[in-house]
C-alpha cells in the first residue's frame, strides 16, 4: 500500500505520481498531472480572516488558476466595499505579474508562499547573484557580471538574457554546480518584472512573511473541509459555468 493508504484512491486521483503507482489498484487512481485535463470547473474562494467568511467565490474553466488572485481581491473587494490590508496565498500564486497586479490598489500587500526553485537550491551550494542597478548587471559568487546580452520571445512573453563575458566559469570553483556550459559559461533568462520578483522573495524570507503563510492554513482550510464534506463525492451537479457559478454562490451563502 502506498503512502497514503488508498485515501486519495478514494477522491479518485492522487496527487503524486509514486502514490499512485505504488497501490495494488493502479487503474483505479488518476494522477495530479492528468486531473487538470479531466476537472471541467474550479471555484477560487477568498475567506475574511476577522469573521471568517466566504467573501469571493470565482468559477473558472481554465487550466492554471494562477490569474485568479487579483481578480478575487476585487471581488472581495466589491463584497466589503474596503481593500484586505493582505491578501494571502498559497505558492500557486507566486509570479510576479500577479502580485504586481494586486498590489497597484496600493492598499494591499500580497503574501504568498514562495516556492523553493532550483535557483534556491543553489543559493545553498553557494551559487549566487546579486543585481547592480545602477550598471544594469549581476553579479556572481565569483565576482564576475552578467551584462545584459539580448532578448526573445516565449510563449510566457519577453525573456531577458543576461551573460558572462569572455567565459570565465571554466576556472571558476563552482563550474559544475553554477554552470556546466564550457562554451558560453553562466547565463541568466529573465523576465522583464524580474526586479518585482527579487523583491517579493526577499520579502518573503521575512519572519512576519513567515508567520502570515503559516496562519493562512488555519483561515482557508476549515472552509475547504466544510464545503467538500457537503459536496460529497460529486462536487457539482449543475453544468455550465454559469449554472456551477450559482450552485457555488449557495454554497458560500449556506456557510456564511
Amino acid at each position: 500500500i502506498g503512502t497514503g493508504d488508498l485515501s486519495e484512491l478514494a477522491l479518485g486521483w492522487a496527487t503524486y505520481n509514486g502514490d499512485h503507482m505504488s497501490m495494488y489498484g493502479v487503474n483505479a487512481g488518476v494522477p495530479k498531472t492528468l486531473i487538470k485535463y479531466l476537472v471541467n470547473y474550479v471555484a477560487e474562494t477568498g475567506v475574511d480572516d476577522k469573521y471568517k467568511m466566504i467573501t469571493s467565490c470565482i468559477v473558472s474553466t481554465d487550466e492554471g488558476d494562477q490569474h485568479l488572485l487579483a481578480d478575487n481581491v476585487e471581488a472581495s473587494k466589491n463584497q466589503i466595499e474596503v481593500y484586505p490590508d493582505i491578501a494571502l496565498a498559497d505558492k500557486g500564486y507566486a509570479t510576479a505579474d500577479e502580485i504586481t497586479k494586486v498590489e497597484q490598489n496600493q492598499v494591499t500587500t500580497c503574501v504568498v508562499a514562495m516556492p523553493e526553485t532550483l535557483n534556491m537550491k543553489k543559493e545553498a551550494e553557494g551559487v549566487s547573484f546579486e543585481y547592480d542597478q545602477e550598471e544594469d548587471c549581476f553579479i556572481c559568487a565569483n565576482n564576475q557580471k552578467l551584462v545584459f546580452s539580448s532578448r526573445r520571445d516565449s510563449k510566457d512573453g519577453e525573456i531577458l538574457i543576461y551573460k558572462v563575458q569572455k567565459n570565465p566559469c571554466k576556472q571558476c570553483p563552482l563550474f559544475g554546480k553554477c554552470t556546466k556550459d564550457k562554451k558560453a559559461g553562466r547565463k541568466l533568462q529573465l523576465k522583464p518584472n524580474f526586479k518585482d520578483l527579487m523583491r517579493y522573495r526577499a520579502r518573503s524570507k521575512t519572519e512576519a512573511y513567515q508567520r502570515l503563510v503559516e496562519h493562512r492554513k488555519a483561515i482557508i482550510e476549515h472552509v475547504f473541509g466544510t464545503l467538500k464534506i457537503w459536496m460529497g463525492k460529486i462536487p457539482f451537479l449543475l453544468t455550465s459555468k454559469k449554472q456551477v457559478q450559482i450552485e457555488i454562490d449557495l454554497y458560500a451563502t449556506c456557510y456564511n
